[in-house]
């Protein structure tokens, strides 16, 4: 039986243990409570895009505490201001979270940041930013297949494990960073960096009051 529900998180609310959330047209939501979506630690939810486009403005619009799929050959569009440089459209907090292929999710912050398990199956994360990385990871990330893009960096490997079984990261700057005691494993898939990044000129400081003799 279909129920149709005026946002995701009320869709969410409704699915029992396991459930499937469809979206059904193009949305565009603002910086408010209509605009994220919270799955639960007890439940697994297949969340099917179904070729639309969910555009919103909150950060951690879709937090995963449980077990999540995201389907659909659809996007997933953060338009984030400020100038924060750890905001993440996606927010993996300590769940299971599978991105397959066809999914888009792009970001003018980042795209995803995660501190559970992530299996990319395909798909695009995506981070338009000149300062963020499309994915921050401190838990287990496995990248089977899909592309990591970024006009910045790709990975920040904050003390995660990181395995790259076929994907691609495409990025302007640096492929990975790895910090503490993060690992990585390069086993198969490519690292494209273009070094096209320019970082942002510093304006220089003026001293006012003096003059040279």
């Amino acid at each position: 039986v279909k129920t149709y529900h005026r946002t995701i998180q009320s869709a969410i609310d409704a699915a029992e243990e396991t459930g499937t959330v469809t979206l059904l047209k193009n949305i565009s939501l603002n910086d408010d409570a209509d605009g994220t979506a919270t799955i639960p630690a007890e439940k697994t939810i297949e969340f099917e895009l179904n070729e639309k486009t969910l555009t919103v403005s909150a950060v951690n619009t879709i937090v995963n505490k449980g077990n999540l799929t995201i389907n659909g050959n659809g996007t997933i569009k953060g338009e984030i201001t400020g100038e924060s440089t750890t905001d993440y459209v996606v927010s993996n907090s300590g769940g299971n979270l599978t991105i397959n292929s066809g999914v888009t999710i792009t970001s003018t912050k980042g795209g995803l940041f995660n501190n559970g398990t992530v299996n990319l199956e395909g798909g695009v994360i995506e981070s338009t930013s000149t300062e963020n990385y499309a994915i921050s990871n401190g838990g287990t990330l496995i990248a089977n297949s899909g592309t990591i893009k970024s006009t910045y960096s790709g990975i920040y490997n904050n003390n995660g494990d990181f395995k790259l079984n076929g994907a691609t990261i495409d990025v302007a700057h640096m492929g990975i960073r790895n910090l503490g005691t993060g690992t990585i494993a390069l086993n198969s898939g490519e690292i494209i960096m273009k070094r096209t990044y320019q970082p942002k000129k510093r304006q220089k400081s003026k001293v006012h009051g003096f003059r040279k003799r």
